[in-house]
């Protein structure tokens, strides 16, 4: 009795690895696949070299897609233009 217990118990954890490592697997496929995709795909911010500007007010750099502009002068943040 003892040794069929021990026995299912050796096969289900063999089993179990084995899903384990399939499912790993597959996982590491998908996000190979999904990372080529994505580099592919045609985002502006995505793989774009920003361009780094400083607040005139706080002295902090922000890219520039980021700003607000206000008389033709760029900010990191509305409450930086206020001022």
């Amino acid at each position: 009795m003892i040794s069929k217990l021990l026995i299912f118990i050796l096969i289900s954890y063999f089993v179990i690895k084995f899903i384990y490592k399939r499912d790993k697997n597959r996982l590491k496929r998908r996000q190979n696949t999904e990372g080529i995709d994505s580099a592919s795909a045609s985002s502006p911010h995505q793989g774009a070299v920003q361009t780094l500007k400083e607040c005139p007010v706080c002295a902090t750099f922000f890219e520039e897609n980021h700003g607000v502009k206000l008389n033709k002068t760029l900010y990191c943040s509305k409450t930086c233009a206020n001022k």
